[in-house]
């Protein structure tokens, strides 16, 4: 969703898997938004992905560099985080909070599966994709991971 709002906007993109959020790291990410972005794109947007792994003085950290006296206007900072409890709530208070439903995806979730399974596996019989779908509770990835297992040769199946 972040990348489809950055193409949208459009924005420099930088990612910065939470894992590797460091003072050094975001001082670097920091000195690379300020210059004007890339040709043709009017903002930058940073990626932090697992932003539920951010240890709270990390989270203490970026709030300078989100709303505090150092923050850029031409700087969008994007969150990841499943669960958004991990995160500190001064952190959050900072934050617009998207919570993203699966309701009423099943249709094109299991229109999708089919496509991936037709593609990755013509020759076998296909699973009840529907059934997939409902037991991953919606979830894209996990009903994808589901239908990986079950094609035939294939070297992560769990058979």
């Amino acid at each position: 969703m972040a990348l489809a709002f950055a193409a949208a906007i459009p924005a420099e993109i930088h990612l910065l898997p939470a894992n590797e959020l460091t003072r050094d790291n975001v001082a670097r990410l920091w000195n690379a938004c300020q210059r004007v972005p890339k040709a043709g794109l009017r903002m930058h947007l940073i990626l932090v992905d697992q932003a539920d792994t951010l240890h709270k003085n990390q989270q203490i950290d970026l709030r300078s560099k989100i709303d505090g006296p150092e923050s850029l206007g031409h700087v969008i900072w994007v969150f990841t985080a499943t669960p958004t409890t991990n995160l500190d709530a001064g952190f959050r208070s900072r934050c617009l909070q998207i919570k993203f439903s699966t309701y009423g995806n099943s249709k094109a979730a299991t229109e999708l599966l089919e496509r991936v399974w037709h593609s990755e596996a013509p020759a076998s019989p296909p699973p009840n994709f529907a059934r997939i779908v409902k037991e991953a509770n919606g979830n894209i990835r996990a009903a994808l991971m589901e239908i990986e297992c079950r094609v035939p040769n294939s070297s992560r199946t769990l058979r």
